[in-house]
């Protein structure tokens, strides 16, 4: 029997992964509707469906490699040195950063990191993963602070009232 290449095994697998987690999210969004809001309710689902299919695929590889041995290249992978959290805002020779981990956006909006993992959670503040780095871009950020409401003071709102 004459073996597939790996694009088309990988293409496959993706494409299974996706299929599943689709599924998976159909069928349970329904039960979740009246306490989340459906995008947030269908990314946890698929990221979990994702994890558990890859999670068989890989028992099933190493039931494989187990039976027969493969050799595979060595990878190194450097980790990126730690950038500092910023002290103050950028001089006006230095730009902002791009993203931010999620202490330093903590400091950054001054609320506590447990406050900025909440807001993820519910889907309030975008977070993205870079390896096993949480990120989180400024223009998410910025569009979170946009979308809070406007604070009114009490002198207007009597005043408001008055009319």
């Amino acid at each position: 029997m004459k073996a597939r290449p790996t694009s088309a095994k990988a293409s496959d697998l993706d494409r299974l992964v996706a299929e599943t987690a689709a599924r998976v999210a159909d069928s349970t969004i329904a039960a979740l509707r009246s306490m989340f809001s459906e995008p947030f309710i269908r990314g946890v689902i698929e990221r979990e469906a994702k994890i558990a299919v890859q999670a068989a695929l890989l028992a099933e590889a190493e039931r494989t490699r187990i039976s027969k041995p493969v050799t595979l290249p060595a990878v190194v992978v450097e980790q990126a040195p730690r950038r500092p959290a910023p002290e103050a805002a950028p001089g006006p020779d230095q730009a902002p950063p791009l993203a931010y981990r999620p202490r330093e956006a903590a400091a950054a909006l001054s609320v506590s990191q447990a406050t900025i993992y909440e807001l993820i959670a519910i889907g309030a503040l975008s977070a993205r993963k870079l390896g096993s780095a949480t990120i989180i871009l400024r223009s998410d950020i910025d569009a979170y602070l946009a979308a809070l409401p406007l604070m009114v003071s009490a002198s207007k709102a009597a005043l408001e009232k008055t009319r």
